[in-house]
């Protein structure tokens, strides 16, 4: 189909605080989904970090305030909901696919974690393993290197697009905290 018959079939809706909804019908009914992103990378924080993004978007799905990671994936998977989270250097990412009829229970779900997250220790600490490992693997990974040093020739260090090198990474990496 052409771009021009599904924009006619888009709508806009203004929430409050500037905010924009998009909606559009699809022929699924029963099957919602959800994409949206809002400012909250690294070039936002306090104290900057570039891979604060990297570790928001990893902890959100670890539980909240008052919710614990296991409750949280026990409310996911019994009620059939896929949500995932991504970020760069400016934007946290969202995605959420749900049945309609469990839409308001997801949303609330959607909410809470990225309103009161938990960001647990113990879970800052793994992910620092974790990330550690991916960035020692795609130092040897010629592939991701080569990506790394094309994003670097191509873009300035404040442009989204812009690759940290694994050293850049691991040098950052033990700052990484709750605060």
């Amino acid at each position: 189909m052409s771009r021009e018959i599904f924009s006619k079939r888009i709508k806009e809706h203004s929430l409050s605080g500037g905010a924009k909804l998009y909606t559009f019908k699809t022929a699924t009914d029963d099957v919602v989904s959800i994409k949206g992103s809002f400012l909250g990378g690294h070039v936002y924080a306090k104290k900057h970090n570039p891979l604060l993004s990297e570790f928001v978007w990893r902890l959100l799905d670890k539980g909240t305030k008052r919710l614990k990671r296991e409750e949280v994936e026990e409310k996911i998977e019994s009620r059939g909901i896929s949500l995932d989270f991504s970020a760069d250097s400016h934007r946290i990412r969202f995605s959420l696919l749900t049945r309609k009829k469990f839409l308001v229970e997801a949303l609330d779900l959607l909410f809470e974690m990225l309103s009161v997250p938990r960001f647990d220790e113990a879970d800052i600490k793994n992910e620092k393993v974790i990330l550690q490992g991916e960035i020692d693997e795609s130092h040897v990974d010629t592939y991701r290197r080569g990506g790394v040093e094309l994003s670097r020739i191509m873009f300035d260090r404040n442009h989204p697009n812009f690759s940290l090198s694994s050293e850049e990474s691991k040098k950052a990496l033990p700052d990484v905290s709750k605060e």
